[in-house]
């Protein structure tokens, strides 16, 4: 038996908050009177917009949720919020972690609503809960090894053939503009940079689920 303790992100509360955080900058930005201009640029929205997304961060904590779960040998029992699910491991068909940005937990049942659980790196602490599912996906194919109703692993996004091809060709055509942009001396825009950032992240994924299947491929 083996139990942990995690973190995940509540995603409907999170926009719910978000979308409450714009209505709020908006109302504020109705009500406020022109404050004028700096920079050509109007003070008064710029000064809703601040007020309605320093609401936003400071109801950050709402965004997560607590979790635990115990892996037992025929069964994981998943706590979320205070509310406990059991589940045979016979009653699951098919399951998958998903890497990118923080860790996405899925699993389909036979006959009862899929499971979803999702930590973003964002707004938790999203290595408890890496452990989690590295365990439980160990757990589930050693459990199919003597089972004929085993429940199926869905490979991961990075983890499909094409992605690695097609990470080399983004990643080559994206160098290949910056050095191209280089050799006729333009200024470096601020989009390349969030492009290396997106890349990078991309990148992290794939190494991430690369190491998983490697570690995965010596239980089969």
């Amino acid at each position: 038996m083996n139990h942990f303790n995690f973190e995940y992100s509540r995603i409907w509360v999170a926009v719910g908050l978000m979308l409450l955080g714009f209505g709020i900058a908006i109302s504020i930005g109705l009500l406020l009177p022109d404050f004028g201009e700096f920079l050509g640029i109007s003070i008064t929205p710029i000064a809703s917009f601040i007020i309605g997304f320093i609401f936003f961060l400071s109801n950050r904590k709402r965004w997560k949720g607590i979790g635990e779960a115990t892996i037992l040998e025929n069964s994981v029992e998943i706590t979320l919020n205070g509310k406990a699910r059991i589940i045979p491991f016979e009653s699951i068909k098919s399951f998958q972690v998903e890497y990118g940005n923080g860790t996405a937990l899925d699993i389909w049942l036979l006959s009862e609503p899929k499971l979803s659980i999702f930590a973003n790196e964002n707004f938790c602490n999203v290595a408890p809960f890496n452990t989690f599912c590295d365990e439980l996906e160990k757990t589930l194919i050693l459990y199919g090894r003597a089972n004929d109703l085993a429940p199926k692993r869905k490979p991961s996004l990075y983890e499909s053939k094409w992605a690695l091809p097609i990470l080399m060709l983004v990643t080559v055509v994206y160098f290949g503009v910056l050095i191209r942009a280089g050799m006729q001396h333009k200024e470096l825009k601020r989009s390349a940079i969030y492009g290396l950032f997106f890349i990078s992240m991309f990148w992290t994924a794939w190494f991430a689920a690369w190491l998983k299947k490697s570690r995965l491929r010596k239980l089969n």
